[in-house]
């Protein structure tokens, strides 16, 4: 953290912060800013721009199908619960914060979503979770279910169902699951299964009698009746077990079912490789290898908070989508995966900590959310997997107020209130913050706003914290991200998911899979034996063929199709091949850092070639020697910036200087060369391709040929 005010904040906190790098403290106004010294330098946007342009202009749209559907969702995750989280993990890793990034800010594709419902300004998850998944707006409090539905009416169920983007993926043979910080029948995650008119109606218990005698069923009932669902991670034991029944965790606490049913003794029957787990351990103990279905209810009701939960006994959001995704994952026809975080108090738990206005809570559910969206990029493909985070709603939550650079998320601003009186950067516009003792707000300091359990202030009490009711963000990446774009309504998100992975109501949608994971090593060990011989000057045909996924006769026009199809393939891998260890930050905007289609520079390179290019000497053998010419060559631009170098400009350098700058020379021919080789090898796909073009016309014209060089010989009597 940092220091804010002499007196308010430890010293101890400044040291955490100094750890991160060079700061200067400037003393303003009673109060210290940290400035990092690089930042001085306009040099550094600079770079930090041009490093930036690099990454836009190297964005390709993924336009495959995608085998796979992840969505995160932040329940109450506001843009302004966005920022804050970011600065809190920033700082929570010894820097400013400021300057850090989340992992849903390096997707590429960002749209703003409409939360408002047909009859509402101000959204609830209910209604909002109907649109993100099921694609269709609804009335306030009600669940699956069209907006032709009224809440609280029964009556108005039937007919009036939609389907979710969930159900729809199990019927086209996809593994599915949820996993949330709420219980497993909150609003959020209930729509993907349940059709109910009223979100409060967890249990048989919480039904009133009129709708019980009118056919309606509970949420916790339709959880384990209405959509297979392999994987069921959260809380809420307690809608699942019959009144009485002993809670396993807390001897206060029972079930409180009225149809004396065991639930889950209900979901295992008739499941082959099902297990039902409580506690960590025995989540930990499950084997995801024979395991097909799994259900964990690890509280009564909803999880605890990140900043409360036993880490030996509560499992993490990460962790529970983590043994999720590796279930899922077994389906060769992919998955699709609810990932719900509530805020507190909103996504999930970020929702219900904002809720009651703890914005610490709040923050630090966020910060895990983020983690569980980098983990599951860890475990996945981006090449087959669409991944999209985004929020139901956002909260009445304001962030700002006159704060220095590097001052605590949850610190004090560098101004008093006109009443004299400190106050929070983090506030709510309502909520049960709104505290008057003697006429005026009590005073505060950072120890006090800082500790678990202190309530932010708010201008207009209420027992509860609102919903906000502006736009909140969507972010994708993976196949067919860019559909998310520009301002659109909420119940485009499940169509755009929808469309992406070719499920109802776009089965046709024409897209065409990605190659698994197998065929694409294939591929990648055929492009490596390229690059391993090109010091011989061997050609491509010594190295092993890639066999298709579904091969057709010979001679198929299917097979030649596919074969083509496979080349494409080859070239899109190349294209989107990034090295984990490759530093794109050591580029430069003028000179060639990426294997995309046209590297920047390459009207400067002498040994530059598009990858259509049509020259007719550029044989396989002459793409072997280019191989093997670019390596140990310097780029041209280097050679430049080294005659340009003085010897008194190197003297000028400390040792560690001219270390760091040589490390860096090195790289930046290593990166160079690298991406000077995946290009020349798509070169040689390429130029298979027009071969292989060429050849399919010569047929075209040899079989019509064919067709017209005898013509029948009754054709004289066909003209008489």
């Amino acid at each position: 953290m940092l220091l804010m005010s002499p007196g308010i904040q430890t010293m101890s906190l400044v040291q955490h912060t100094l750890k991160a790098g060079l700061f200067i403290l400037l003393f303003i106004n009673g109060y210290f800013s940290v400035i990092p010294e690089e930042e001085q330098d306009p040099q550094f946007w600079n770079v930090k721009a041009q490093q930036a342009l690099v990454s836009a202009l190297a964005v390709k749209p993924n336009v495959h199908r995608a085998k796979n559907l992840i969505l995160f969702l932040g329940d109450g995750m506001g843009l302004t619960t966005l920022t804050a989280a970011r600065i809190l993990k920033g700082q929570l890793a010894g820097r400013t914060g400021e300057e850090g990034t989340l992992t849903m800010d390096t997707f590429p594709y960002v749209a703003l979503s409409k939360t408002y419902t047909v009859d509402q300004q101000m959204p609830d998850s209910a209604a909002t979770a109907t649109a993100y998944l099921c694609g269709v707006k609804a009335i306030y409090g009600t669940m699956g279910l069209s907006a032709a539905a009224r809440r609280s009416q029964c009556s108005t169920t039937k007919g009036n169902e939609v389907k979710s983007v969930l159900h729809r993926a199990r019927v086209a043979g996809k593994s599915v699951g949820i996993v949330t910080t709420t219980r497993v029948q909150h609003a959020s995650p209930g729509a993907n299964y349940a059709h109910i008119a009223d979100r409060e109606w967890y249990s048989d218990t919480n039904l009133p009698p009129s709708a019980a005698g009118e056919g309606c069923k509970d949420i916790a009932y339709q959880l384990v009746h209405n959509t297979d669902i392999n994987v069921i991670l959260g809380g809420g034991r307690q809608y699942m077990f019959p009144k009485g029944t002993a809670d396993p965790e807390y001897a206060q606490s029972t079930g409180d079912r009225l149809d004396n049913t065991s639930l889950v003794d209900v979901w295992l029957t008739n499941r082959k490789n099902a297990k039902y787990v409580w506690n960590k351990a025995q989540l930990d103990a499950v084997d995801e290898r024979n395991t097909d279905y799994l259900m964990g209810l690890f509280e009564p009701k909803d999880t605890r908070y990140e900043l409360e939960r036993n880490p030996d006994t509560d499992p993490s959001l990460t962790e529970m989508m983590e043994k999720a995704i590796k279930i899922l994952r077994k389906n060769p026809k992919g998955f699709y995966l609810f990932c719900l975080y509530f805020f507190p108090t909103a996504s999930g738990r970020i929702d219900h900590g904002h809720h009651s206005s703890e914005a610490k809570l709040s923050l630090h559910e966020a910060v895990e959310f983020d983690r569980a969206i980098a983990r599951a990029a860890e475990l996945t493909s981006e090449l087959d997997t669409l991944t999209v985070a985004t929020a139901d709603h956002s909260h009445v939550f304001s962030f700002g107020g006159h704060s220095p650079r590097g001052n605590p998320v949850l610190g004090l601003s560098s101004k008093m209130g006109d009443d004299n009186k400190y106050f929070t950067t983090a506030l709510y516009g309502n909520g049960p913050g709104h505290v008057i003792i003697n006429g005026t707000r009590p005073d505060i300091n950072f120890n006090i706003t800082s500790s678990t359990g202190y309530v932010q202030q708010s201008a207009v009490p209420l027992s509860s914290e609102t919903h906000g009711s502006e736009d909140v963000a969507i972010f994708a990446k993976g196949p067919m991200a860019h559909l998310f774009h520009g301002v659109q309504e909420q119940s485009y998100i499940a169509h755009a998911m929808a469309y992406a992975a070719c499920i109802e109501p776009y089965t046709n949608c024409q897209l065409e899979p990605i190659l698994d994971k197998g065929h694409a090593v294939e591929i990648l060990t055929k492009i490596l034996c390229i690059l391993k011989n090109k010091n011989s000057g061997a050609n491509a045909k010594g190295c092993p063929e890639v066999t298709a996924e579904d091969p057709a006769a010979p001679g198929n026009l299917e097979d030649d199709q596919q074969k083509k199809s496979q080349k494409w393939d080859e070239m899109n891998i190349l294209a989107t091949y990034h090295p984990a260890d490759k530093d794109y930050g050591l580029m430069k905007i003028d000179e060639p850092s990426t294997p995309y289609n046209r590297m920047v520079g390459d009207e400067d390179d002498e040994e530059a070639h598009s990858d259509s290019e049509g020259n007719a000497s550029l044989t396989v053998d002459a793409l072997a020697k280019k191989l093997a010419a670019a390596e140990g060559t310097e780029p041209h631009f280097m050679k430049e910036e080294e005659e340009e170098s003085s010897e008194e400009e190197e003297e000028e350098l400390s040792p560690e200087q001219q270390a760091k700058k040589k490390q860096f020379q090195m790289l930046r021919k290593m990166h160079y060369n690298e991406g000077l080789n995946i290009k020349l090898a798509r070169q040689l796909i390429a130029r298979e391709l027009e071969e292989e073009d060429a050849d399919e016309e010569m047929r075209d014209e040899t079989e019509t040929e064919d067709i017209n060089v005898d013509p029948p010989q009754d054709a004289d009597s066909l003209d008489s």
